[in-house]
């Protein structure tokens, strides 16, 4: 009787490269050496299209390791940095280790970006200006609303009341409403005062303020029309009111 195959000892180096790869990807590698002696290690992913923006590519577990040089572990989670853009840095995806595939997908998505259809001409245009324009197309009007966070960075978000008659924002915590932001995956910052980005995702949110759990729905960034459609068919139904 002979012993079961070993697992796959892939260092995770060797799994991104291929995941990468099947993209038309490649990577270089970079380290750091820390205090105490440990070194730090990822992989990098220069933009085909400029020379500025890039990829950081790791492991990344509880603690301080960052690492492409052991086969992944349980508990372990990719993380990808976008770097040097103007706008600094960000994080593009987080995903647990077995997830290499959508990783992998997100720094392609990335890389096709510039001279991708679906985003262009919203370099210099911000979400909010496509939506609100795309919005009162339909004759339908947004208000801006935003709420500081801790750390003192604003959240911002567009706001659409079903009272349509009433010219000024609704007050959400009692009247029907939408909101309407930007959110990037596995990000958590909530925008509307930017261009999309690679991996955003609109994300609409719909109360009817009738008891029940807000219904939410997300399009990808390109699909701002199919966002004003879906509001203006929400604002097209009669509410429900709850039983006195």
């Amino acid at each position: 009787m002979t012993d079961a195959a070993p697992p796959c000892t892939l260092t995770a180096e060797a799994a991104l490269r291929a995941a990468l790869a099947a993209h038309g990807l490649t990577a270089e590698y970079d380290d750091e050496s820390m205090i105490g002696g440990e070194r730090n290690t990822w992989l990098v992913v220069r933009h085909p299209h400029d020379p500025e923006p890039y990829l950081v590519l790791f492991l990344a577990e509880d603690g301080d390791e960052i690492t492409v040089t052991r086969a992944p572990r349980p508990g372990d989670r990719w993380r990808v940095i976008a770097c040097g853009s103007p706008e600094g840095e960000r994080n593009l995806i987080t995903r647990p280790a077995e997830q290499l595939a959508a990783v992998a997908e997100a720094a392609a998505a990335w890389a096709a970006a510039p001279a991708a259809a679906e985003f262009a001409g919203t370099d210099q245009e911000t979400a909010e200006a496509a939506m609100v324009r795309a919005l009162a197309a339909r004759g339908i009007t947004a208000h801006a609303d935003f709420e500081a966070y801790m750390s003192g960075e604003p959240g911002l978000w567009l706001v659409v009341g079903h009272d349509q008659g009433n010219p000024s924002a609704p007050d959400t915590a009692a009247e029907p409403h939408a909101v309407l932001y930007l959110r990037g995956e596995g990000d958590d910052e909530i925008a509307v005062t930017r261009a999309p980005r690679p991996g955003d995702r609109w994300h609409l949110v719909v109360d009817d303020r009738t008891g029940s759990e807000p219904a939410r729905t997300t399009y990808p960034a390109q699909q701002t029309d199919a966002v004003a459609d879906a509001v203006a068919q929400w604002l097209a139904l009669p509410l429900e009111r709850p039983a006195a």
